[in-house]
């Protein structure tokens, strides 16, 4: 409830990866809610923030279809869950030549 930023990073990386799967640019498909009456773009990622409570991280992916809807979604009530990734990371970096690096190399080396 004490981050600003919204959507949150985490959400723009996931709608990426999306957009990367369905060949469409993160730039023309991404938007930021609904207001109005407008129709939805057939490639349109639309983004959706609420923050409250003490909810740390909570994200929802719908894949909407006509007669059904698919959901993955993942809820954090305390930041202790991440220390897993940082002690991952702690021991990735040992050693390693400077350099910019991301959970994905990180990931990628399990």
């Amino acid at each position: 409830r004490y981050k600003k930023d919204s959507p949150s990073g985490t959400a723009i990386s996931i709608g990426k990866i999306i957009a990367e799967k369905r060949g469409i640019k993160p730039e023309k498909a991404f938007k930021m809610g609904r207001n109005g009456f407008d129709e939805r773009e057939e490639d349109d990622i639309t983004f959706h923030s609420v923050r409250g409570g003490k909810i740390v991280s909570d994200h929802e992916i719908l894949f909407i279809g006509d007669n059904e809807i698919f959901k993955i979604s993942h809820t954090a009530f305390s930041r202790e869950i991440f220390l897993d990734g940082v002690i991952q990371g702690i021991y990735f970096i040992s050693g390693k030549k400077s350099s910019l690096y991301n959970m994905q190399d990180i990931l990628k080396t399990k």
